[in-house]
């Protein structure tokens, strides 16, 4: 069910793209959720991924998105993608930068701030 925007993206059978929401430049696995207001660009959502309102995934948050390889798999995320594992709930209102790895069965708990640094990575519990 689409209700937002899509752009250049790929999206499978079963994905809810809330109003005001973008997706773009992403690839979006089978029952993801990403609410009201969320924007997610150049980003891959495994399957069932929510995406909180308000969110801000794979936004570079220095001057150059490639700049911050990650830091746990600098190989695999040194281009400037952001990938959220199966079943991740990213909170509301939260910014995730670039070359970010968020693993798979994270709970918004597992997050420390409203802030994601690229680079980093999120690892459940």
């Amino acid at each position: 069910v689409i209700h937002g925007t899509v752009e250049n993206s790929i999206l499978s059978p079963d994905v809810v793209v809330e109003p005001g929401a973008l997706v773009k430049d992403s690839i979006v696995f089978e029952g993801a959720i990403i609410r009201e207001n969320a924007v997610v660009q150049r980003t891959i959502l495994d399957k069932a991924v929510y995406i909180g309102e308000n969110s801000y995934v794979g936004c570079p948050l220095s001057e150059d998105p490639v700049a911050v390889p990650n830091q746990l798999n600098p190989g695999l995320l040194d281009c400037g993608l952001t990938v959220i594992g199966k079943s991740a709930m990213v909170p509301d209102e939260i910014i995730i930068g670039t070359n970010v790895l968020i693993y798979p069965d994270v709970s918004v708990a597992d997050f420390i701030s409203q802030q994601v640094d690229d680079g980093t990575s999120i690892v459940p519990g």
